[in-house]
């Protein structure tokens, strides 16, 4: 997930626990799309900044995740 968060040039901070924090353009779309395609994915404002806490699952999963994200970008 992170080396794709990486790719895509989206800010997130490095996790060592089940899930990731990212800072994506639009995170209420972007929730809000990963949301009606089946993912726990939570908004989250830090620091007047809202972010992404995105559960990590298994390898398909988030390959499923990035796919749909990706869509999304398209």
């Amino acid at each position: 997930m992170e080396s794709w968060l990486d790719d895509a040039c989206i800010n997130y901070w490095q996790s060592q626990a089940n899930y990731v924090w990212c800072f994506p353009d639009a995170p209420e779309r972007v929730a809000e799309h990963l949301q009606k395609n089946g993912f726990l994915v939570r908004p989250k404002n830090y620091n007047d900044q809202v972010g992404l806490r995105i559960t990590i699952g298994t390898v398909e999963q988030m390959r499923r995740l990035i796919d749909v994200w990706e869509r999304l970008l398209e």
